[in-house]
């Protein structure tokens, strides 16, 4: 009997930990993916809007582990009289918080990640989402790792690259039979298909 009652205090224990009970951001953390560098000469490849102090604060450590929980695409900020379209990943990462993962959709970032999370074969497995900056210092290329005790196994796209528009929604319709479809729609374009 007092096995039982110690396993049931070990299983509360371990929850505990997984659920993250305490303090925490009452929304998913949003990283941009955009690459850079400090004024010290670190590079970095995503980072977090501070909208308090109304600036960018770069994540300097490249990896990122959790569970894929959905893609999807919204519309960005108009700039320039256009309005971008940006790729949106959300991943759990336990007591660790919840990421929302933005780029714009026809980066070289987008393009690669959707093609690595059709390329899965196991969704319900945590994910290794690694970043680096590429040769010119502005692209960030993605990899996502399976993490293993043998050491992480990469994901190998078996999509290949999408070159146009037509071949990224073909890619990221695939995306979405492995991982669910986010609906990143506005309160108010929800109203409105409803009313519909």
């Amino acid at each position: 009997m007092k096995s039982a009652v110690k396993m049931d205090d070990l299983i509360r224990q371990v929850l505990r930990q997984e659920l993250g009970l305490g303090f925490q951001d009452a929304y998913r953390v949003p990283l941009d993916v955009e690459a850079g560098t400090t004024e010290d000469g670190r590079r970095y490849c995503w980072g977090v809007f501070d909208h308090d102090r109304q600036v960018f604060v770069p994540e300097l450590r490249n990896a990122l582990v959790g569970y894929l929980q959905g893609v999807g695409v919204k519309k960005g900020n108009e700039y320039k009289g256009k309005v971008p379209q940006k790729l949106i990943v959300h991943m759990s990462c336990g007591a660790k918080g919840s990421y929302s993962i933005k780029s714009g959709l026809e980066t070289a970032f987008s393009k690669s990640i959707l093609s690595e999370i059709a390329s899965l074969e196991k969704p319900a497995e945590p994910v290794k989402l690694v970043v680096k900056p590429g040769e010119d210092g502005k692209v960030v290329l993605p990899s996502l790792y399976l993490p293993q005790e043998q050491g992480d196994v990469w994901v190998k796209p078996v999509y290949e690259y999408p070159a146009d528009i037509g071949a990224l929604r073909a890619v990221f319709r695939a995306a979405v039979e492995v991982v669910p479809k986010l609906d990143l729609r506005s309160w108010e374009e929800k109203q409105a298909q409803e009313a519909a």
